[in-house]
């Protein structure tokens, strides 16, 4: 998402799509229920779940760990 915001609003002001992304994730932040944009460390605990031998049984599953962004 922030590398749409990036692209839509950067190409019209000249602006770098780093420099968009960096200004743009305060924003994108807001309509995160945990209120900031996740990290690799969010995710390891999932992963490493799911690449575990306990999860031997799960196929054609989905996992949504985005931190409340769609509620």
């Amino acid at each position: 998402m922030t590398r749409q915001i990036a692209i839509i609003t950067g190409a019209s002001r000249g602006l770098g799509r780093n420099m968009v992304v960096h200004l743009a994730r305060p924003f994108v932040a807001q309509g995160i229920a945990l209120g900031r944009v996740g990290q690799p460390d969010d995710i390891s605990g999932a992963v490493a779940a799911i690449l575990s031998d306990e999860m031997g049984w799960a196929n054609g599953a989905t996992f949504d760990i985005w931190g409340g962004q769609l509620l």
